[in-house]
């Protein structure tokens, strides 16, 4: 990751966004692996990043993820937080072989819910949480 990942503007939490989809999806992720530690999302200006980018994660080195407001809206939202998670608590680097670690994503497609689980579950018990 470059150093900008840490310069995106934080932005206001609209309440209802993040009750109904951010945190049920981490909650949600939760109940998969029950010890997948706390993983803070912000929602960022999508101004100060790239058009294309629905997401960025630290990779380990925070438990943070960056998501655009653009993003929020998008129908594979579920799809990205997954991906993020994945990058930043199990440090997994893209791969154009696993459809939920694909560099690029159709944010106007969702992934199965089954797929997203499956693959959570296969990178927890590689890195030991399962």
């Amino acid at each position: 990751m470059t150093p900008e990942v840490y310069k995106h503007e934080r932005r206001p939490i609209i309440d209802i966004i993040y009750e109904m989809k951010r945190i049920d999806i981490i909650y949600e992720m939760k109940r998969i692996v029950p010890n997948l530690p706390r993983i803070n999302v912000r929602v960022t200006d999508p101004s100060q990043v790239k058009p294309s980018l629905l997401g960025q994660a630290g990779m380990g080195k925070e438990l943070i993820i960056w998501i655009p407001d653009t993003a929020i809206s998008t129908a594979n939202l579920r799809h990205i937080i997954y991906h993020e998670v994945i990058h930043t608590v199990f440090k997994v680097e893209h791969n154009e072989e696993d459809p939920v670690m694909k560099h690029c994503t159709d944010s106007r497609t969702p992934t199965a819910e089954a797929i997203l689980k499956d693959r959570l579950k296969f990178y927890a018990k590689q890195a030991g949480y399962l």
